[in-house]
């Protein structure tokens, strides 16, 4: 009688449980029919008018629409910089849900990664003259070449380099420069300055890295970090952070494979 009750039980036990699995599957289906929505509104809805304001910022600033004063082209050049900044943080959101889901893919190819350097670098001069934190270029080209979805390692070299600009104090510097080591290629962005910004970035390192999928990310440098993390680790390369507490150094570095037939070693 014992052995009827206690199954009877069990098959209650397990119909609930069957319930309560439908009920939880179908609040997540309506999550990511939610989630969907929104990205599609951050998408369109967001990068459109983010575009006029652009754009118009741009027209005033060229003086087509009249002469404008140091002062007033200082506040175009700000606002030209955060649509920047802004349409590059969409980019960082839309790109982290496709890494959640698995689908952020690379179009490789072979490319000199001074190439890479030369298309990440024109979209930092605005940042860079604003703060006066000067971007010391010492690579000596031509570098190697490796293997590279250009669109995203510009993207990674970009978001760090912004990243590194944000928190350079006054009187401080950006420093590039890269070493073959071996069959691979070592990147390194560098910020001479402040022990403080040091350990900032290295909390925010250190969160991207224990959310590599972005899931408790909030800081718009560590979604940038964390996406960073995911593309270089989908080259088949590495990407880590040195910290000097006494010289104030703070340096990202990132290592891809050469490609055999161009290693000069």
């Amino acid at each position: 009688m014992g052995d009827k009750q206690n199954q009877k039980k069990l098959l209650q036990e397990n119909k609930c449980l069957r319930r309560d699995l439908k009920k939880a599957q179908e609040a997540m289906g309506r999550f990511e029919f939610l989630k969907a929505r929104m990205l599609k509104i951050i998408s369109h809805d967001l990068r459109t008018p983010l575009s006029c304001i652009r754009g118009y910022s741009e027209l005033l600033r060229s003086g087509i629409k009249g002469p404008i004063t140091d002062a007033q082209k200082k506040m175009l050049d700000i606002t030209v910089q955060e649509a920047d900044h802004l349409n590059g943080l969409i980019g960082d959101v839309l790109d982290m849900s496709l890494l959640d889901a698995g689908q952020l893919n690379l179009d490789t190819q072979p490319v000199p990664f001074h190439e890479l350097i030369q298309k990440a670098l024109p979209r930092l001069q605005l940042a860079s003259e604003l703060k006066e934190i000067p971007l010391e270029n010492r690579l000596d080209l031509p570098l190697p070449v490796v293997e590279a979805d250009v669109t995203r390692m510009v993207q990674v070299i970009v978001n760090i380099l912004r990243g590194l600009l944000k928190y350079a104090p006054k009187g401080g510097r950006v420093i590039l420069s890269a070493v073959q080591t071996g069959r691979m290629l070592e990147l390194r962005l560098s910020q001479d300055g402040r022990g403080v910004a040091s350990e900032q970035l290295e909390k925010l390192f250190k969160a991207a890295e224990a959310s590599p999928t972005g899931k408790t990310v909030q800081d718009g440098l560590q979604i940038a970090l964390a996406l960073a993390l995911a593309i270089v680790k989908l080259h088949n390369g590495k990407m880590g952070m040195e910290s000097g507490r006494q010289s104030n150094v703070t340096t990202f570095w990132i290592r891809l494979p050469i490609l055999k037939e161009t290693s000069n070693t």
